[in-house]
């Protein structure tokens, strides 16, 4: 790791080490405020008096504390870091909705380009370094199908933005153009009902008996190659036949 990536990566632990401590105290807090007004029945009147930054929903059993941008003295260009899953929560089966447009493929053309109603933008940052682009993209998505799209769609963006726009940079700059990092934002990102028993058997109830390498497939793998190119001319005759219609 060169020493502008070193110290950008020391940058990033601090943010995620005041963050976390941050929330400590706030749990703290939180837990001396319950027993104050419990055990010593104080007010809420007297406890926004006397506890810091004191919240009447500091009461209710609840009520947990998340870890949110936390202002610090660390400054860091991209202003973002990677922070810990702090908790997860089963919230049962609920009913969704998924509007469409009226059309086979549920997609529409969007300057000259067939994307599903679901995608909302595509942002692109280019970033330089030793002579060399890196190609970060942020994609928004409205509602994202996890276990029956959302795959695919992951795929499909990663293989557009090598294709179609980090080899178009490339031919037309003259410069070597990488895959850099990419944001998934999904406004609703869920398992439909009729999909949970398989997504239960698949891959939940799997997580504790197989490794990472055992739940993915490798696109450089021979099989996985044979079964990408022979789909590739079922795609493009799809895509002919729409365009004749």
């Amino acid at each position: 790791m060169d020493s502008r990536k070193q110290a950008k990566y020391w940058q990033l632990c601090a943010v995620i080490k005041a963050s976390e401590h941050i929330l400590n105290q706030r749990k703290i807090a939180i837990k001396e405020a319950r027993r104050l007004h419990v055990e010593e029945g104080k007010t809420q009147e007297w406890l926004h008096k006397n506890i810091d930054n004191f919240h009447n929903r500091w009461l209710g059993e609840d009520y947990s504390p998340s870890l949110r941008w936390v202002k610090s003295n660390v400054l860091i260009e991209n202003r973002c870091a990677w922070v810990p899953l702090l908790s997860k929560e089963d919230l049962g089966e609920n009913t969704v909705y998924d509007f469409e447009v009226s059309h086979p493929d549920h997609a529409i053309v969007a300057n000259n380009i067939v994307v599903h109603n679901c995608l909302q933008s595509l942002w692109y940052r280019m970033a330089e370094e030793d002579g060399e682009y890196y190609l970060n993209c942020n994609v928004r998505i409205r509602s994202n199908d996890a276990w029956g799209a959302y795959f695919m769609n992951s795929f499909g963006i990663t293989m557009f933005n090598r294709e179609v726009i980090a080899d178009e940079i490339e031919k037309r700059t003259g410069k070597k153009v990488h895959l850099a990092r990419m944001n998934w934002q999904a406004d609703s990102w869920h398992i439909y009902g009729k999909d949970i028993e398989q997504a239960r058997g698949r891959f939940f109830d799997r997580l504790d008996s197989t490794t990472f390498e055992d739940r993915i497939y490798n696109f450089s793998d021979d099989m996985i190659r044979e079964m990408y190119d022979e789909a590739e001319q079922v795609v493009l005759d799809k895509i002919k036949e729409q365009d004749a219609r």
